[in-house]
C-alpha cells in the first residue's frame, strides 16, 4: 500500500481502517511508559473519534449490547433447590 508520507501511520486512512479494528498498546518501559500514552494520545484518538469517551454498561456484554447467556449449570442448581 503506498500512502502519501503525510498520512503514513495515520490511524485514520482508509486503507488501514479497512484492515484494524483495535488497537495494541506496548509501552516503551513498565511502570509509567503507558502513563504517557494515556495522557498524551488518546486525546488524540478520542478527538478523531477513534477511542470511546465512556462506556454504555459495566461489562462488555453491555456495552455491545449483547444478552447475557444461560449458565449450563442453571437446570442443575434448580434441579437441587
Amino acid at each position: 500500500m503506498d500512502l502519501p508520507a503525510r498520512r503514513k501511520g495515520s490511524p485514520t486512512h482508509p486503507d488501514l481502517v479497512r484492515v484494524a479494528d483495535g488497537f495494541n498498546v506496548m509501552p516503551p518501559w513498565l511502570p509509567g511508559g503507558f502513563d504517557i500514552f494515556a495522557e498524551q494520545v488518546v486525546p488524540i484518538l478520542r478527538k478523531r473519534g477513534l477511542f470511546p469517551h465512556g462506556y454504555t454498561g459495566t461489562t462488555l456484554r453491555d456495552h455491545y449490547d449483547l444478552r447475557r447467556l444461560a449458565s449450563v449449570f442453571s437446570d442443575l442448581v434448580q434441579a437441587i433447590a
